[in-house]
């Protein structure tokens, strides 16, 4: 029994010690996630999904915008759809935000996954340009114009998410790497099987709990498929898929020697 206790003791104590050198206390270094992507190429994986900062500007043509989200708030949230009125801080215009037709949405290829590609467009001031999204919920559907989302029961409409990020887990972003209005500044990347057999994804987004809003807007898009998107692979991924590739091949090479 002294034996137990010492062992317990020991754990607290070292837990206690990771968040006091990564400036958290123990119950935050235990229930909460920091994605931090505020140097350039850096990305993380939460829940499945990658988060990235970008390291294209794509502007122009080949830039199509779904969803954006504009107040003078520290915090501001939103969802994409053509239903009118909006309910939260959603530019009301059918340009920007809308309905999207999953068919609409790139897909590429990460570690031998096949994902979602979906770009953020941040905007805040030089002097302060932090920014941290804190909730982001996908939601899959068959029929359109959805609305009325509610935070308590994680819905919206008649559907239920079949992904979300919060809100334990917050993104921590950095205008100043990527500024200008257009230019982008993180990834999403969801995995396609999520959104398998629906024709609509909406997209839930809520900044600034952690590091407030301090300008312009928020705006979600997606790349044309004109315009096919370049994937910098992460390399931990790289590294990942490059570890069950071996261990693949070791699996089938024993099986033909047995």
């Amino acid at each position: 029994m002294p034996n137990k206790v010492a062992r317990m003791l020991t754990a607290v104590l070292l837990v206690g010690a990771l968040g006091f050198w990564f400036g958290a206390t123990p119950a935050e270094a235990l229930s909460t996630k920091l994605c931090d992507l505020t140097t350039k190429g850096s990305s993380c994986t939460i829940n499945g999904a990658i988060f990235q900062q970008m390291a294209q500007q794509p502007t122009g043509s080949n830039q199509r915008a779904f969803l954006r989200i504009q107040t003078n708030n520290a915090i501001e949230q939103g969802y994409n759809t053509s239903f009118r009125p909006v309910q939260f801080n959603e530019i009301t215009d059918l340009t920007h935000t809308h309905d999207l037709l999953v068919s609409s949405v790139p897909v590429v290829t990460i570690g031998g996954v096949q994902y979602y590609q979906f770009g953020l467009d941040i905007n805040q001031t030089g002097s302060a340009p932090l920014l941290s999204l804190d909730k982001l919920q996908v939601f899959g559907s068959n029929t359109g114009m959805q609305t009325g989302y509610n935070s308590t029961t994680g819905t919206l409409g008649t559907t239920t998410p079949v992904y979300t990020m919060g809100p334990t887990n917050w993104v921590k972003m950095d205008y100043s790497l990527n500024s200008g209005s257009g230019s982008g500044d993180i990834w999403f990347y969801l995995p396609k099987a999520l959104l398998s057999g629906y024709q609509y994804v909406y997209l839930y987004s809520l900044f600034g709990q952690n590091i407030g809003n301090n300008d312009g807007y928020e705006e979600w898009f997606v790349l044309q498929a004109s315009a096919p998107p370049a994937v910098p692979e992460p390399t931990s991924l790289l590294l990942m898929g490059s570890g069950l590739a071996g261990l693949r091949f070791l699996r089938r090479k024993a099986n033909r020697t047995a």
